[in-house]
């Protein structure tokens, strides 16, 4: 589903769940409504058991909470009446749409068409490989490094960074280990570059697994800030996980901050 019709579905949905709360709300609403006469700066309240009533009785500060729930009344009433009519509408842009968009056609073409041709907007599939496949130079291992391998056959530097790359491949986020990032006239190796598949952004994630190493921290420090120099900000351009003798890589909140590519 293309982006603005999964916006439009969530939308409907998020409008169906709010027409079900208020009209349970309104089922168990007081009778009548609330009139407010202002006496100078200060408020009077008045219930009104019909349209009839135009005065109302006075409602003194003793009866706030139906002074309360009468406002939330009315306000509920609007809010259902607008939220339906909001999702009628919705609701026949979503038949009028159900027929594919422009961005679509592309994907429904013969594959030795789609050869042929260039679309106005490349699939998320396609996008997705192809960027995977691109080509690049890796920081080099040692002779001396011991090996450590992804399910996917990719070597990395540690155990840790196994686990990290397996939880990637598993919530179905593609990455790029250790690609080149040119930061001014520094070259960083994040060790994953990772893709928003819904927003096509690229971010990347680093995982600081040596903490105990007062050297390795320092480096670590700089190589923050220098993200931060050019805009890569740790929570929203950048992940980060942390590692010690103590404590060590905890995958769940790994996912915890992951789940925002995943919405």
């Amino acid at each position: 589903m293309n982006t603005f019709g999964k916006e439009l579905s969530d939308r409907i949905e998020h409008l169906t769940n709010i027409i079900h709360e208020k009209i349970s709300a309104l089922q168990h609403a007081p009778d009548g409504a609330l009139r407010i006469i202002m006496n100078g700066k200060y408020p009077q309240y008045y219930f009104r058991q019909s349209a009839k009533d135009k005065n109302g009785r006075y409602l003194s500060v003793k009866e706030t909470m139906q002074i309360q729930a009468l406002a939330q009344k009315e306000y509920d009433r609007k809010v259902l009446k607008a939220a339906q009519r909001e999702q009628t509408l919705l609701l026949d842009l979503q038949r009028e749409l159900s027929f594919p968009c422009a961005e679509d056609l592309y994907s429904l073409l013969h594959k030795q068409k789609q050869k042929l041709v260039s679309p106005i907007e490349i699939p998320d599939d396609t996008f997705i490989q192809q960027w995977q496949c691109q080509s690049y130079i890796p920081k080099p291992f040692e002779d001396s490094f011991p090996e450590h391998y992804t399910r996917k056959g990719e070597r990395v530097r540690s155990k840790s960074e196994v686990l990290i790359a397996n939880t990637l491949t598993d919530l179905g986020i593609p990455y790029l280990y250790e690609k080149p990032l040119y930061l001014g006239h520094t070259i960083l190796h994040p060790d994953f570059t990772i893709l928003h598949t819904r927003t096509r952004e690229i971010l990347f994630l680093e995982h600081l697994g040596m903490l105990d190493d007062p050297e390795y921290a320092e480096i670590a420090v700089s190589k923050l800030n220098l993200y931060i120099r050019y805009g890569i900000l740790p929570g929203k351009h950048l992940f980060m996980t942390f590692e010690t003798r103590r404590f060590p890589l905890n995958i769940r909140i790994l996912k915890s901050q992951l789940e925002i590519l995943r919405s």
